[in-house]
């Protein structure tokens, strides 16, 4: 049970590491966002891709331990977390998997906030294209008249008016 114990620290320790590179390309988007470089945000979204498949896959080794730990402690499967096998364990194990456990919390809380601010930037940025669509789209708030005083016969160019109200 203690090399399970082992291997779930150092597991974890690759999620956190997983979970910061993807916080640091979120930041990344954030920038190609600002400043409005494309090719920059599609190299950063493949590494987005990546680098999330790498931390759904971790997730997916913790939970295989952390089910074969909590079968030796007996606890039913619906109630296992880390929070209930930092209580299960010995303490020099439990103190550094609490201490996981919560820069790991710590993580997705500022990875959720940075994604919900790229979202933002992109919101704006969307909107900020369609009211340019639209804009390009009207009419245009210029007229062409033919003036009608001018001398029969002679080619002129027509006035052109500003549409007023």
């Amino acid at each position: 049970m203690e090399q399970h114990v082992l291997n779930l620290i150092k597991l974890i320790h690759k999620e956190v590491d997983s979970l910061e590179n993807f916080l640091k390309l979120l930041t990344e988007e954030e920038e190609c966002l600002v400043n409005n470089s494309f090719d920059s945000l599609e190299e950063s979204i493949l590494k987005q891709e990546q680098a999330l498949t790498q931390a759904k896959q971790l997730e997916k080794e913790r939970i295989e331990i952390t089910s074969w730990l909590f079968k030796g402690f007996k606890v039913d499967q619906k109630k296992a977390s880390l929070t209930k096998l930092v209580q299960l364990l010995d303490s020099s194990y439990s103190s550094k998997l609490e201490e996981l456990q919560k820069t790991l919390l710590d993580l997705h809380r500022k990875v959720e906030v940075q994604r919900e601010k790229n979202g933002e930037l992109i919101k704006d940025s969307m909107g900020y294209i369609d009211r340019s669509i639209k804009f390009l789209m009207e009419p245009s708030p210029v007229s062409y008249l033919k003036d009608p005083s001018h001398n029969r016969g002679k080619a002129r160019p027509p006035l052109v008016l500003d549409k007023v109200g």
